[in-house]
């Protein structure tokens, strides 16, 4: 899955949504909403069209769709991920504003990154597996 198929599948499932009701407010075939979510390629317009539905900047999918998972690339999935999440913003604010005001050691942050791993692993299993996906509590 790309990113961009990623943040659509969220966009959707936030705003409770089909991708033919999607594709009616965005004034797109619901057949490319639903090839998108299978993560085929969209052209350059379609991807604005999906950007600014989503709420995102065309240059943050671009930018995260890199196939190296070099630093830049890194980067720039996060900040594509926080453009469409921005409550993920302040958690790695108040994050790197505690690791930079020691009051949190990397040691901290790292135990942190790996419980973020394990749920990624539960997920995925549970995918694996057709179960439903897991959810936050409130």
């Amino acid at each position: 899955m790309n990113t961009l198929s990623t943040l659509m599948r969220d966009t959707l499932q936030k705003r409770s949504l089909t991708a033919w009701k999607a594709s009616k407010q965005m004034g797109v075939a619901h057949t490319t909403v639903k090839r998108t979510l299978e993560g085929h390629p969209v052209d350059l317009p379609t991807l604005i069209t999906f950007a600014n539905w989503m709420g995102v900047s065309p240059a943050s999918i671009l930018n995260a769709e890199g196939k190296k998972m070099e630093p830049d690339t890194v980067a720039a999935r996060i900040a594509a991920i926080i453009e469409a999440v921005p409550e993920l913003k302040e958690v790695f604010i108040q994050a790197l504003d505690r690791v930079n005001g020691n009051q949190m050691t990397l040691d901290a942050l790292r135990e942190l990154v790996a419980y973020a791993s394990y749920r990624l692993s539960l997920i995925e299993r549970s995918e694996h597996v057709g179960e439903p996906r897991m959810v936050e509590p409130p």
